[in-house]
């Protein structure tokens, strides 16, 4: 996976309520880059930076990628995150994202039955496709 950088509004919600937690985030970091005069060109991605398993709730940034020269004025609501270049397993979901939690399980399993070492820099997704693209065409990288 080639290095990239992005900037969002971090969270946390209940597992349950994720879909819901992450459109109020997503229109928020819009808000704000529009505020800040960002222009909105990058994937749409939410990294998920931990998980409560007893609470049942994750943390998370959803937001934008942005190029490297792009800074972030310390007083604003978003937060950057950034992965180098490195090697990850990746799902490719093509569907709604109602049902992303099937490809996270698959990815789940693989990783653990092949024995492979996660990094801790935390997981994520990269929406291609968006909508108004119709549900059963919504492309997501999982990463």
């Amino acid at each position: 996976v080639e290095q990239f950088r992005m900037a969002g509004v971090a969270e946390r919600c209940l597992v349950d309520d994720v879909g819901t937690s992450m459109e109020s985030s997503f229109a928020k970091a819009r808000s704000e880059f529009q505020r800040l005069g960002i222009p909105l060109d990058g994937h749409m991605v939410s990294v998920y930076t931990k998980f409560g398993m007893k609470a049942g709730t994750f943390d998370y940034i959803s937001g934008y990628v942005i190029p490297d020269h792009v800074s972030i004025p310390s007083d604003s609501q978003l937060k950057v995150w950034n992965t180098p270049s490195s090697k990850a397993f990746h799902v490719a979901h093509l569907g709604s994202y109602e049902h992303l939690g099937n490809g996270w399980s698959i990815a789940n399993a693989h990783v653990r039955g092949q024995r492979l070492k996660q990094c801790r820099g935390g997981t994520y997704e990269v929406y291609r496709t968006v909508p108004p693209t119709p549900q059963s065409q919504l492309l997501t990288d999982i990463y």
